[in-house]
């Protein structure tokens, strides 16, 4: 348990009661969200791990981590980028550069 942060998402009003989202939900919707709108449908909503090239997703799944604040490669389960609602991966290689 960490008492602070839940203090500080009580000051700003994100509670189960107040915003009917915990913080950790919320942080998981946005993930969810800087997927869809980069084109990666999660499989809650019906994707599925074959929906573009791998190469692709795998570069759309780094971009979100990046937003989530993970500023590297390496994916470790479970986090909310790979959880059921993304595809499991083990890790993420960033698409070479031509």
């Amino acid at each position: 348990m960490n008492p602070p942060y839940y203090y500080c998402l009580r000051k700003i009003g994100i509670t189960k009661k107040n915003a009917d989202v915990c913080g950790h939900g919320l942080r998981a919707e946005f993930a969810e969200n800087c997927a869809i709108a980069r084109g990666l449908l999660p499989a809650t909503l019906g994707g599925t791990a074959d929906q573009m090239p791998k190469e692709e997703m795998d570069l759309i799944l780094l971009q979100v981590s990046e937003k989530l604040g993970h500023s590297r490669k390496q994916i470790h389960t479970p986090t909310t980028v790979n959880s059921p609602s993304f595809v499991r991966i083990k890790s993420l290689k960033a698409p070479r550069r031509r």
